[in-house]
């Protein structure tokens, strides 16, 4: 024997036939679903609260390593629907081939070399300060064979500011 599905619930009274549409219990099932994520949330806002000094140590850590700064860039490049072909290796390998850079106005009488910095410790935003990865033809994806590093807008290997580790070490 198998029982009908009606489309309401009937709740009787002594005098009077009380019906609930189907619309009614699913409005039901929805706000107590909802009522539920509210409270969900609520309680990991307060663990969040509670903890977020740790929990922001712990994300700058991982955003300043250089697996972090990767995967940053990978992001960055993917959410604007450019295609993504580089390792982290390989993006490592195109940092550590740059090289260091003599930062500009740092050349002195005392300082006949200038200040050294690493290109990858120079990495930012802006062009004429800091150095950015780029790619040769922007309509190819990021590749290792597609990728430089651009310092003042003009590629970093070959410029004045360039130095290599061996002109690092023999002008001490």
């Amino acid at each position: 024997m198998k029982k009908a599905r009606l489309g309401f619930k009937i709740y009787s009274l002594d005098s009077e036939l009380l019906v609930d549409e189907d619309r009614d219990i699913e409005f039901r099932a929805k706000q107590k679903k909802w009522l539920s994520r509210k409270k969900e949330l609520a309680r990991k806002l307060r663990c969040y609260n509670k903890n977020k000094e740790k929990y922001n140590a712990q994300r700058r850590d991982v955003a300043s390593s250089i697996g972090g700064r990767f995967k940053v860039s990978k992001t960055k490049a993917k959410t604007s629907g450019q295609e993504w072909l580089l390792s982290e290796k390989e993006w490592q390998d195109i940092w550590i081939e740059a090289g260091w850079v003599v930062v500009p106005g740092t050349i002195s009488p005392q300082r006949p070399g200038g200040v050294r910095r690493t290109a990858y410790s120079m990495r930012g935003p802006n062009k004429f300060e800091n150095t950015m990865m780029a790619r040769k033809d922007l309509s190819k994806a990021w590749s290792k064979d597609n990728c430089y590093i651009v310092f003042r807008s003009e590629p970093l290997i070959g410029s004045p500011y360039h130095l290599t580790a061996q002109d690092c070490a023999s002008t001490g």
